[in-house]
């Protein structure tokens, strides 16, 4: 019945996509987070080196620069690997791929999380802890080398002082520590009684809350990586020429100069086990010259004995 059947049976191994399609896409996909990789690893230097931030830096996030570095450095070699895999076309390339990529979303998620659900309870204690080891290591804010800064901030925020006003030795003189939030004269003005050190915490929790958004946003869109890949592996053309460089590298007793068909017996067996199958890229399986040959021979007892009936 199935000679009669109208339509073709879709084989298994038909893929859904093609093959070039796939292939670039994710040396594309790797090609971007590699360098949004690259873009963030300078942005965290830049953050810990420049003076404008050094104001933030001086309290001491040492802890949390070192494993952004070592996640960016993570996440720009597993990228340049994904790339090597596209265009390689090695298997087990792509299988470590994949498992390198869940195992980076895993984290990035559950840093993320913990980012934004411990980062208001936890930074609050340990910006705490910072501001009053900065006072008495420098006594006053006046010894403090980056205060200029400070008064950056006390004048955009009128607040003065990082627990208090009297972290200033003599808050009165600083123009930074006076407040014209509801007064319009001059002679209306009054010292800010405010601190600057809620506003400070404020600040960086907030910036706790984006890198948190933006790593789960970033973990989500690695599953495309790992769906590309997987797509990739079980492609039919990566199937026939990983099997084809395998067989190359074996298959140097001569049996065929191209290595492609390496099953071929030396004694004389069956002509038609030597032939492998050439895959086009669409998936489906065109017959070479020795395919069609053996197989008009295979048919051919059968046509006559059906046209004798």
């Amino acid at each position: 019945m199935e000679r009669f059947w109208p339509f073709k049976r879709r084989h298994r191994d038909t893929p859904c996509c093609s093959y070039i399609a796939i292939q670039f896409t994710l040396f594309f996909f790797n090609f971007v987070f590699w360098t949004g990789g690259m873009i963030s690893y300078v942005v965290v230097w830049a953050l810990n080196v420049h003076e404008k931030m050094k104001m933030v830096t001086s309290i001491n996030l040492d802890w949390l620069y070192l494993p952004l570095y070592v996640t960016n450095i993570v996440i720009g070699v597993i990228m340049y690997f994904g790339c090597c895999a596209a265009f390689l076309e090695q298997r087990k390339s792509l299988l470590v791929y994949a498992m390198c990529l869940v195992v980076l979303i895993l984290a990035e998620v559950s840093s993320s999380t913990w980012a934004l659900i411990y980062t208001r309870t936890t930074f609050n204690s340990f910006a705490d802890n910072s501001f009053n080891t900065t006072i008495e290591t420098h006594g006053t804010l006046e010894q403090w080398p980056v205060k200029e800064y400070l008064e950056d901030f006390q004048k955009e925020y009128q607040c003065c002082g990082l627990r208090s006003r009297t972290d200033w030795r003599e808050p009165y003189k600083h123009p930074t520590c006076k407040c014209r939030k509801d007064f319009k004269s001059d002679a209306d003005i009054q010292p800010c009684i405010q601190p600057c050190g809620p506003y400070i915490k404020e600040y960086l929790a907030n910036t706790f809350v984006l890198l948190g958004i933006a790593g789960l946003v970033f973990g989500h869109l690695q599953l495309l990586g790992i769906i590309l890949a997987c797509l990739l592996y079980r492609h039919p053309t990566t199937r026939v020429r990983t099997k084809r460089r395998r067989q190359s590298r074996a298959g140097s007793s001569g049996n065929t100069s191209s290595g492609l068909y390496s099953n071929s017996t030396v004694g004389g067996g069956d002509e038609e086990s030597a032939v492998l199958p050439v895959s086009n890229g669409n998936g489906k399986e065109r017959a070479t010259k020795k395919n069609r040959y053996f197989g008009d021979l295979t048919s051919l007892p059968k046509r006559l004995q059906h046209n004798k009936v």
